[in-house]
């Protein structure tokens, strides 16, 4: 569809329509694989990327509005919406926090909350098992870096809170989470 002559004329004529039929294939594609694909090694790299891409993603979005300690911290009401549209998590926001929006609460939806499947603390954990799961295909010892670093960063945001981002700012946590899933790609890419 990305690639197809006529995407230029398909985006020009209505982005936003463009980029939702982009997105419902890739659900599809997404579907499709887990209930075809054998649950091994090729599977575990496919869900690997994803959540990688994922925390990364909703980590920037939380580093632009959060992550500048000098910076007044976000309160327009349209900014914090948006951004929940942006991590895919209004609806399931406001089912937990009715219409009460505000910057503490999102930061600590998307940061911390265990069931979510957007929040960093979720895709962190899902990084660290399917890693462990595809280490198991690896006969050298160099799968144990990649594993390790994984594993800090979910035992950083299982033991972290909002309180402590109160604390110190959101920033610095931010700034390590970011950091650690890039040192996890590279030990992934050396390792694999």
């Amino acid at each position: 569809r990305v690639t197809d002559p006529a995407a230029s004329k398909a985006f020009a004529d209505g982005s936003s329509a463009f980029l939702h039929d982009i997105i419902a294939d890739l659900h599809l594609f997404k579907g499709a694989a887990d209930a075809t694909m054998s649950h091994g090694e090729g599977w575990r790299f496919l869900l690997l990327g994803i959540y990688l891409e994922r925390a990364q993603l909703i980590g920037r979005l939380l580093e632009v509005c959060f992550g500048d300690a000098r910076r007044a911290p976000l309160t327009d009401h349209f900014a914090l919406t948006s951004l929940l549209r942006m991590s895919c998590a209004l609806e399931p926001y406001l089912r937990r926090y009715t219409a009460d929006i505000q910057p503490r609460l999102i930061l600590e939806f998307l940061m911390f909350d265990e069931d979510f499947p957007r929040s960093v603390r979720f895709t962190t954990a899902r990084i660290e098992e399917h890693l462990s799961g595809a280490a198991r295909y690896v006969e050298h010892a160099g799968a144990a870096g990649a594993e390790r670093l994984a594993g800090r960063l979910k035992a950083r945001l299982q033991y972290a809170d909002v309180e402590n981002l109160e604390l110190g700012g959101a920033g610095a946590l931010l700034n390590t989470v970011l950091d650690e899933c890039a040192a996890i790609h590279s030990a992934i890419y050396e390792t694999f």
